[in-house]
């Protein structure tokens, strides 16, 4: 099963600015700090077993392959959310790619969604649903250093990328070690509240949308189907963008998010989601509506 575009994150780099609107940094980037056995800790990549301790919380994610496992599903599969790592600290993921660890007096582990939902196995399948019958999982060191190996105790499968569908599934043996070799990303609670995207972003509200890698908003798409970013910098919460800077109109679609511009249109991504690019009335070949939705959420430490 092919993960659904409707797993692409707008907020992994890119940072939508209000116009006009004067917006909290906090409300986009956060880097908590509390005490974690006695000592101050952030966000961090694991790299000792011992800090998988009960209660504690991770992303689990694919660093070939920047992908997190999602409690979001296509299908029967566990979706792929984009991450991406940057001096530690990984960004991208939201409260979906969340899951909280039981460790077991037998050494295994139980990984849960917010609601208590556990990561399991049925008894034939390959699919990784929510609270089926083999729920316990082992974990040791894989081959890729600061790597680790995810195998349901009862079936004895592996978790995987599963790069050629993707998605998320298992399979019973490594057969390719970029696939199976996994991370995780301990995530520290942040004591303040997290914004809800819906207070932030209206219907009809006119926006830029900032990447701050490149230091500039979005622009115009270029002959290579790619859209070229313009120079902006952020004065008292706002991105003040050079000429050519693109604004957007909001537009609530359900759950997501569309952006159009009256000129180029929406701003759409298909495929693996690491494109983007402009339809005005989704006729090219192999663009539907669905590729003019987003999800937004905190940037997480990225």
């Amino acid at each position: 099963m092919r993960t659904s575009k409707r797993n692409r994150l707008l907020s992994m780099l890119l940072v939508a600015v209000m116009l006009m609107t004067l917006l909290p940094a906090a409300a986009f980037a956060k880097t908590p700090s509390v005490s974690v056995n006695g000592d101050t800790a952030v966000n961090h990549v694991v790299t000792d077993l011992a800090e998988l301790t009960t209660g504690s919380k991770v992303v689990i994610f694919n660093p070939a392959n920047n992908k997190a496992l999602s409690s979001n599903y296509t299908g029967y599969y566990n979706s792929g959310v984009d991450v991406a790592l940057n001096n530690g600290k990984l960004g991208g993921y939201g409260a979906t790619e969340i899951w909280t660890v039981t460790k077991n007096d037998d050494g295994s582990y139980f990984f849960a969604t917010s609601e208590g939902k556990k990561l399991s196995m049925d008894a034939e399948h390959g699919s990784m649903p929510l609270d089926d019958v083999n729920t316990a999982w082992n974990v040791s060191a894989a081959k890729t250093d600061g790597c680790f190996y995810i195998k349901n105790v009862v079936r004895g499968n592996y978790v995987e990328w599963y790069a050629d569908k993707d998605n998320w599934s298992s399979y019973r043996k490594i057969s390719d070690e970029a696939l199976f070799a996994q991370k995780f990303y301990l995530v520290v609670e942040d004591p303040q509240e997290q914004p809800d995207p819906d207070e932030i972003l209206k219907d009809g509200d006119e926006v830029v949308i900032y990447c701050a890698n490149a230091g500039g908003v979005l622009a115009a798409q270029n002959d290579t189907l790619s859209i070229d970013p313009a120079a902006a910098e952020i004065v008292n919460g706002k991105a003040v963008p050079e000429n050519g800077g693109v604004v957007f109109t909001v537009e609530k679609n359900g759950q997501y998010y569309r952006f159009k511009n009256e000129a180029y249109g929406y701003l759409c991504s298909n495929g693996t989601g690491n494109n983007a690019f402009y339809s005005k009335d989704f006729s090219e070949e192999g663009v539907t509506t669905d590729d003019a939705d987003w999800l937004v959420r905190t940037c997480s430490g990225g």
